[in-house]
C-alpha cells in the first residue's frame, strides 16, 4: 500500500477557507496516487475552524466517513488541533447525511 505523507505547515498559513481549499484539493489529488495520506502537523502553530472546515470538513464529505478514516492519517497533532477537526468532520458529515436524508 502506497502512502503519501504531507507536511501541513508546507501549506502555507492554516487560518483561510482559500488555504482550506487548496490544502483540500492537494490532499485529494496525493489520494488519487496513494492508498493512504499523512498529514504531518510537526511545528503547526495555528488552525483556525474556517481552515480545519474548507480542508478536513470537506474532504471527509468528499470521501464519505470509513474512507475518510481509513486514508487520511493525522500525525504530530495538537490536542485543541485534534478537538478541532474531529468536530469539524462530525459536524460536516452530520449535514451532509442531512442533506442526502
Amino acid at each position: 500500500m502506497k502512502t503519501a505523507t504531507i507536511a501541513i505547515k508546507s501549506l502555507g498559513p492554516l487560518a483561510t477557507r482559500e488555504n482550506g481549499a487548496r490544502a483540500r484539493a492537494l490532499i485529494l489529488a496525493a489520494l488519487k496516487e496513494a492508498e493512504a495520506i499523512v498529514l504531518d502537523f510537526s511545528g503547526n502553530v495555528l488552525i483556525t475552524p474556517s481552515f480545519a472546515d474548507e480542508c478536513f470538513g470537506l474532504t471527509a464529505v468528499a470521501l464519505g466517513r470509513e474512507q475518510f478514516k481509513k486514508r487520511v492519517r493525522l500525525q504530530n497533532l495538537r490536542t485543541q488541533d485534534e478537538v478541532l477537526i474531529s468536530h469539524v468532520v462530525a459536524r460536516a458529515l452530520k449535514e451532509k447525511e442531512k442533506r442526502v436524508a
